[in-house]
């Protein structure tokens, strides 16, 4: 027999907690019922609802003076903010729920608590931060005997590790989530495994396992009813086809991930999916289609409150005009970028849209201009302690055009010899060993009598991470 839809199952438990409410029989009640409809709200997106539930909780605990269920209300709203991508305000939330633990909280809550607080960390580019966070939530996890949680936040680490590029701590860290699966007889955390390691066989350009992983986490995610991983999937799949040149079967295989998300009501993966369309698009050349594609993606993210995909969206749009000779648009639409960035936090995406800026500052001439940029963008990536991604490549390729430009060769050899030093290491995080070539090609050519032309926008973007897959 076909396994329910999982979703719809929440739905109707929701849809009965709100029923219950109108029966509460006190002040303790009412909180219990809030707080279990503010996670069933969570479990279906509808976060609005959610951060309401919480709050309402919070202030009757207040009242009553229930620390540990402030605590906990604090948390749920925390998670709200946490899927509108507003970072700051879950921070805010978190440091509430830490101040009403020190008087009362157990082990769970502690380490829901610390796993929120690392996931805000991760989602706003400060790793180290967020690995010691995942540490503290593991411990009390385990102190608490919950053996999902353990399994959650191991996932939450493999994804640190393969955000920097060691894939090799993330797959060890992902052989843990999969043994505690099998103990624990959870498929849907072995779904979300498969869909992990997927991810990670994708940046590592094996292809083919990575297509076997998501295949299978699909299955499981249909055999369980969930829908919204299944949709994933298929996203992620449209990315394989797209990595391996296939770009109209990728936009088909998009299509049907929207079909899916869109029949689930999952705005938010609608919203991805635009993201990746203007990418396969500008990968294809066609940048009128991108920018349109990039342009829905921002206007719904930025309806959805998902500011973050807004930013993003905004920013390859600047990519896409400025691959139309369109550099006003493109400064435009960078700096609209670099706004929203700032406003939640995004230092890594800030300091590529920094880059970006810089290098239309270079092609009208503007060194001085230029330079300032360049150097933020280096000093936001040292401050989160990132040295060795293809961002930090994207600076330095700046950083010696501008020192080159305005005469400064001894400092631009020495830059130049970080960035050979780097090189070696980058080949398994972009997207082309061929930008990479000509990248190189061109720093060579600087300190010759034959300059080459400036590298153009499309091979700098070719050097950015392939676009990360999709996991639950």
């Amino acid at each position: 027999m076909e396994a329910a839809d999982r979703s719809a199952q929440w739905l109707v438990a929701y849809e009965l907690s709100q029923d219950a409410l109108e029966y509460d029989t006190g002040d303790a009640d009412r909180i219990r019922r809030l707080l279990r409809l503010s996670g069933y709200a969570l479990k279906i997106g509808r976060t609005d609802s959610a951060i309401h539930a919480a709050e309402e909780a919070s202030g009757i605990a207040l009242r009553i003076a229930d620390s540990r269920a402030a605590g906990e209300a604090r948390l749920r709203e925390a998670d709200a903010m946490l899927l509108l991508s507003r970072f700051d305000a879950a921070a805010k939330a978190l440091d509430g729920a830490c101040q009403h633990f020190e008087q009362s909280g157990s082990a769970a809550l502690r380490a829901d608590m610390h796993a929120l607080r690392g996931q805000v960390y991760f989602h706003t580019g400060a790793l180290d931060r967020a690995l010691d966070e995942y540490d503290l939530a593991s411990r009390h996890y385990r102190s608490a005997g919950d053996l999902r949680g353990v399994a959650r936040v191991i996932g939450d680490r493999a994804n640190i590790f393969q955000r920097v590029g060691d894939f090799g701590a993330a797959e060890s860290c992902l052989n843990d989530v999969s043994d505690l699966a099998e103990l624990l007889n959870d498929g849907a955390l072995r779904a979300r495994t498969l869909l992990n390691e997927s991810s990670i066989y994708m940046h590592r350009r094996d292809l083919d396992t990575s297509l076997d992983r998501l295949r299978r986490a699909a299955a499981l995610f249909q055999q369980l009813g969930e829908y919204r991983g299944l949709a994933k999937c298929v996203a992620n799949e449209s990315i394989l086809l797209s990595l391996a040149g296939q770009n109209d079967a990728a936009l088909v295989k998009l299509s049907e991930s929207s079909r899916i998300a869109g029949e689930m009501g999952e705005a938010s993966q609608l919203a991805s999916n635009l993201h990746q369309a203007g990418i396969i698009h500008m990968g294809s050349g066609r940048f009128v289609e991108s920018h349109e594609a990039f342009e829905s993606c921002a206007t719904l993210a930025g309806d959805l409150g998902l500011t973050p995909l807004k930013a993003s969206a905004v920013r390859h749009c600047g990519s896409a005009r400025w691959c139309l000779n369109d550099v006003v648009g493109a400064r435009h639409y960078f700096r609209l970028a670099a706004e929203l960035q700032r406003a939640t936090g995004q230092l890594a995406e800030l300091a590529l849209t920094l880059v970006q800026i810089a290098s239309l500052s270079m092609i009208e001439g503007e060194v001085f201009s230029a330079q300032p940029c360049a150097e933020e963008a280096l000093d936001l990536l040292v401050s989160l302690g990132d040295s060795r991604s293809a961002a930090y490549w994207r600076v330095l390729v700046m950083l010696i055009r501008c020192e080159h430009a305005r005469g400064n060769m001894k400092k631009a050899l020495f830059i130049a010899g970080e960035a050979r030093s780097l090189a070696g290491t980058l080949g398994k995080q972009i997207t082309s060993q061929q930008a990479l070539s000509e990248s190189l090609e061109y720093i060579e050519s600087l300190f010759t009598s034959n300059p080459i032309a400036p590298i153009d926008e499309g091979v700098l973007l070719r050097l950015e991470p392939g676009e990360e897959s999709q996991a639950d």
